[in-house]
């Protein structure tokens, strides 16, 4: 991955340039390996380099022969060869990067090439010829591409900080931070920056001369299940899908690492490196808190494989020390700490050597791995008998923390999972209980946001932005698809993924995430993805026999980490003073009154339940952002 800034349309040379270069500068994160910038007529586009293909000749900006299109990139393409091969085999080639070839099928296809990429990528394209420019993202959302308005041009970078650098005063959007309090992101294409959209994901926007703009959707997700498909011939056609989808992930011309997570999915990845013969070192978090760690798994694991293994001990001290720099680094407010282990983690990763490392992310959205899938299908189960007493004890197999011989209540059960239960036609339904718990915020924002937030009708405005035709989808398919087009690119691969990696320069690939492995499980009939409530059941039936038993057979444990416990490990902590009453008034985006007797209750040790956890990571990483992040007058 790399970092991308420029200005499209009319500028100033004399300025225009200058912030250009302010802006790749707050890029080198992302890039440190070469910088440029370069001035064409009515674009100036920069480019910071993280080289992974092509060392030598692989700078951008990237031309075509008569430097009519110029092309500045950030990801891979990993389908490259096999285009320049089958697609561009007489095309003159004058370097051996994945760059050119985005300029070379351009040039053939105009901008319907996209549709023959294979990768994670975000791309401006400006062709002189025609006077107009294109941003791109790749299909699901890896690679992060802002942009903003500015008169009659238009401004864009791989991270909004950024565009904060080229002069782009930052204030909050309301209705952004209506949409993450609801569902962890805002709704693509919007931010939570008023006046900075992001290209969504499987989506081009087009900018002509004179600052016209247009967007249009290139892919999107479906599900047509085939219900008359073979399982053992489904089984051996994902085989041979995620062997590639691997092969082509390894090419590089750096060497290439494993994340080691203990579960299922990287365990998978990590037997076809083996089967394709790739060198295996591999990096795991752990926890001293037995909670939050997963340790034991991944060193049978490791040990299963061979691997020459890592393991990173994420302290309580280094969350805390390092969660300024991870809400730097997530230009977002955040309801866990969990992203900031994993910045260590790819610390680790730079430090032993790596620009590069392979992770398992993807999978739980793909074949149906999340609990909330199943919560979604027993809901729906109980709403056909509201007042039944059996059905919703099917969710102690989801809940097994909680004391049901105790709460085992309809009354109780209604108000904890009864949230919306009958109301099985909403886009939004799957994820009604989690909404429940995190827009809870809410009632910690100062009166006049909670008014307004509290106001908006976060169904329609769903619908509005992840389309209406989603509505006809089984509740299963809906929950899928509304966690892959908001918590998966908008905080998974976001603030938890592309933002810890390329904090410490490494680039993170994602097996699960080929877009034809995608398209193969929307094919799947949902009883492969989930078997009465067995998750992922495709996978596990794939890998039988590949990894050790506990591995197949252990319940789905979700990564998390310590949260209070570690941003309050120290007693001189500097971070509590981000909630002092001068700092809440400052920004007026909390209450007052309600943070100190938040902040009373963490004092007094009282604070352990995981809505306390939510609302003082929120509330402490909110003050942070607004500090770093937006302007106020």
């Amino acid at each position: 991955m790399c970092g991308i800034a420029g200005i499209i349309g009319e500028y100033d040379p004399n300025v225009d340039s200058g912030r250009v270069r302010a802006m790749i500068g707050q890029l080198q994160h992302r890039g440190p390996d070469h910088f440029r910038v370069c001035e064409r007529e009515s674009a100036v586009l920069g480019h910071a380099r993280l080289s992974i293909i092509d060392l030598e000749t692989g700078d951008q900006p990237v031309f075509s022969r008569d430097g009519a299109i110029a092309v500045v990139f950030n990801g891979e393409i990993y389908n490259y060869l096999e285009l320049r091969r089958e697609l561009l085999p007489d095309y003159p080639f004058y370097t051996e990067s994945d760059t050119e070839v985005i300029v070379a099928l351009y040039e053939r296809y105009g901008i319907d090439f996209v549709e023959h990429l294979n990768g994670q990528f975000a791309i401006c394209l400006h062709d002189r010829r025609q006077q107009r420019s294109y941003l791109i993202r790749d299909r699901v959302g890896i690679a992060p591409l802002y942009y903003c308005r500015e008169s009659n041009r238009v401004l864009f970078a791989s991270e909004v900080k950024a565009l904060k650098a080229g002069g782009v005063a930052l204030q909050m959007d309301v209705e952004g931070l209506g949409d993450y309090v609801h569902l962890w992101a805002p709704l693509s294409p919007g931010t939570l920056y008023r006046g900075i959209s992001e290209v969504p994901p499987g989506c081009w926007v087009e900018v002509k001369q004179g600052g016209e703009m247009r967007s249009e959707r290139y892919w999107n997700y479906a599900y047509r299940p085939e219900n008359d498909a073979d399982l053992e011939e489904r089984i051996e056609e994902l085989d041979a899908l995620l062997q590639d989808a691997v092969r082509i992930r390894l090419r590089a011309d750096v060497p290439v690492a494993a994340y080691l997570s203990g579960g299922l999915d990287s365990s998978i990845i990590l037997s076809y490196l083996l089967r394709i013969g790739a060198d295996l070192e591999t990096f795991s978090l752990s926890f001293a808190d037995a909670a939050f760690d997963e340790s034991a798994f991944q060193r049978e694991v490791a040990a299963h494989f061979s691997t020459r293994h890592n393991e990173v001990l994420a302290r309580n001290e280094q969350i805390a020390s390092g969660f300024t720099g991870t809400v730097w680094h997530a230009e977002s407010p955040l309801f866990r700490t969990s992203p900031a282990p994993m910045k260590l983690l790819s610390g680790q990763v730079h430090g032993s050597g790596y620009k590069v490392v392979l992770t398992g992310e993807g999978a739980d959205e793909v074949f149906g791995g999340y609990d909330l899938f199943k919560e979604a299908r027993i809901r729906e189960f109980w709403s056909r008998s509201p007042q039944s007493r059996c059905r919703p004890a099917l969710l102690r197999r989801l809940y097994p923390y909680l004391d049901f011989n105790r709460l085992n209540s309809t009354a109780y059960l209604k108000n904890a999972f009864g949230h919306q239960l009958e109301q099985t036609g909403r886009l939004l339904y799957g994820h009604a209980i989690r909404m429940k718990t995190t827009s809870a915020v809410i009632d910690f924002l100062h009166p006049d946001l909670r008014e307004t937030i509290r106001g908006m009708d976060i169904e329609e405005r769903a619908v509005k932005r992840l389309g209406a035709e989603a509505l006809a989808l089984p509740v299963f398919n809906r929950a899928q698809y509304v966690e892959a087009r908001t918590l998966m690119p908008g905080y998974i691969l976001s603030s938890q993924g592309d933002r810890m990696l390329m904090a410490n320069s490494v680039e993170g690939r994602y097996p699960f995430l080929d877009h034809r492995v995608i398209e193969f499980a929307g094919r799947l009939p949902n009883r492969y993805k989930m078997h009465g409530l067995k998750e992922k059941f495709i996978l596990k039936k794939l890998a039988a026999g590949r990894l050790p038993r506990s591995v197949l057979d252990r319940p789905k444990q979700p990564y998390r980490a310590p949260d209070i416990d570690a941003l309050t490990c120290a007693a001189n902590s500097d971070l509590l003073d981000c909630l002092s009453p001068h700092a809440i008034r400052r920004h007026g985006v909390l209450d007052e009154g309600k943070i100190a007797l938040l902040l009373k209750k963490v004092r007094s040790g009282r604070a352990n339940s995981v809505k306390d956890n939510m609302m003082f990571t929120t509330a402490l990483s909110t003050q942070i952002w607004m500090d770093q992040f937006i302007t106020t007058h």
